[in-house]
């Protein structure tokens, strides 16, 4: 991602809304450290631009420009909260799903007028649910579908009408799976508290059928039946494993394959094998450390010195041992490093270090000093220093370097900033000593 491209229209001088500070903080660490591959930096970037939009009564959402000009339309009791908390969210998270059904069918209710179609449909349901008491839940999730502001509105209409027709179609999917589960020769130790979770997977998710776990329960029964010959299983017969705790993780891979069942509910039975492989790639570079053998031996070196570093390496080594993905946990640590080290510069950064207002000179300094003399120019690193940057004051550039391109120009009208503390500059000029 070009930090640069991403932040050229970013004026953080011009935010002034409640909580602008709180939201510039949490965007800079963001910055440092991001997550989900560094799309979250530009949610939190527009959601700060959209707050002010909000603030200066320039907003162009259409949604929450309906919801702020509603005068007398709905006069339900909890109307105004319901307002409040969708206009919260639209400033927060740009959710342009605001369709109203919300509010119409909570004003038909307190109106006692029972014609809006999906009304009509939701109580013939509930009078269809209340016969058995079952169909408790399926009704709550429909009531909270259609009259809760706080579930996510996308296509609200269609999941409430998908909702109220699947209760027969659930039980029919559920019959079958019962049908085919025994007509299959399953008789490994466990199969029973697998297909009771399956039953009740499939009851709980309208995406889910038993065409999803048969293979899984094949491979358990083949386990049974003396076959070992699953490919992750041979895997870890072909790696020598010798470092400490193989064993016990050999065991736990076996149990997660053979006889894990409490976590039916929470991943389906196919990821399973997905998170067997995991733990195999975890062993197989726990033993690369052992071997010392693996990059995250670098780690050990005297390189990272920033406060915090050894929480976020333990963090670090933890993940990487279980088999994650790290790439993204150890840029984090080098872009801190870097900013620790004063070699690393971002305009949000830069804001809220000033808002909290703290000294750069350290930052200065580092950079000032980083293995080069004082007194050499930092561009070409062979002339003495001679021109200095205004109005920050850093010498930093030699007469050969300063008469060059892009120094030479106009430096207001080209941007040009000071390579020590990144501040903008309206002229260099020539530092002659006594």
């Amino acid at each position: 991602m070009d930090s640069d491209q991403l932040f050229k229209d970013f004026d953080v001088t011009k935010f002034t809304y409640d909580g602008w500070e709180e939201d510039l903080t949490d965007l800079r660490n963001e910055i440092i450290s991001p997550s989900l591959g560094g799309h979250s930096i530009i949610f939190k970037k527009d959601k700060m631009k959209r707050k002010q939009q909000i603030s200066d009564g320039c907003c162009r959402d259409k949604s929450f420009l309906r919801l702020q000009n509603l005068n007398g339309e709905f006069t339900y009791e909890d109307f105004e909260a319901d307002r409040e908390f969708v206009m919260k969210k639209i400033a927060n998270t740009g959710c342009r799903n605001c369709d109203m059904i919300v509010f119409e069918l909570k004003q038909h209710l307190h109106d006692g007028d029972s014609s809006h179609p999906l009304l009509k449909e939701y109580q013939n349901y509930v009078s269809f649910c209340d016969d058995n008491p079952e169909w408790v839940e399926d009704k709550k999730e429909v009531q909270k579908i259609l009259f809760d502001v706080k579930h996510w509105g996308f296509q609200r209409k269609e999941r409430a009408r998908k909702n109220m027709r699947k209760i027969d179609w659930d039980r029919s999917r559920t019959e079958k799976a019962k049908l085919l589960l025994n007509s299959e020769r399953f008789n490994y130790p466990g199969f029973e508290n697998d297909k009771e979770q399956i039953l009740e997977e499939i009851l709980s998710s309208e995406h889910k059928n038993i065409d999803w776990y048969l293979p899984m329960l094949k491979i358990r029964q083949g386990f049974h039946d003396g076959d070992e010959s699953h490919p992750i299983l041979s895997a870890f017969k072909n790696n020598k494993f010798t470092y400490r705790g193989w064993k016990e993780d050999t065991s736990k891979i076996k149990d997660k394959l053979l006889r894990d069942h409490k976590n039916l509910s929470v991943h389906c039975m196919m990821n399973v094998e997905i998170v067997a492989e995991r733990m195999l790639t975890g062993s197989i570079r726990k033993q690369r450390i052992h071997n010392k053998k693996d990059l995250c031996l670098l780690l050990d070196d005297d390189v990272f010195d920033y406060e915090g570093f050894e929480e976020d390496k333990q963090q670090l080594l933890h993940w990487y041992t279980q088999g994650y993905e790290v790439k993204d946990k150890m840029s984090s640590i080098l872009r801190k490093q870097k900013l620790h080290n004063g070699k690393y510069s971002h305009p949000v950064i830069d804001a809220v270090n000033q808002l909290n207002g703290i000294d750069e000179q350290t930052t200065r300094n580092s950079t000032e000093d980083d293995g080069h003399s004082s007194s050499v120019c930092i561009i070409c690193l062979q002339h003495p220093r001679s021109h200095a940057f205004v109005p920050c004051g850093h010498m930093c550039l030699c007469d050969n370097c300063a008469s060059r391109s892009p120094y030479s120009q106009d430096l207001q009208r080209h941007n040009i900033s000071c390579p020590i503390c990144r501040k903008s500059t309206s002229a260099i000029m020539k530092i002659y000593n006594s």
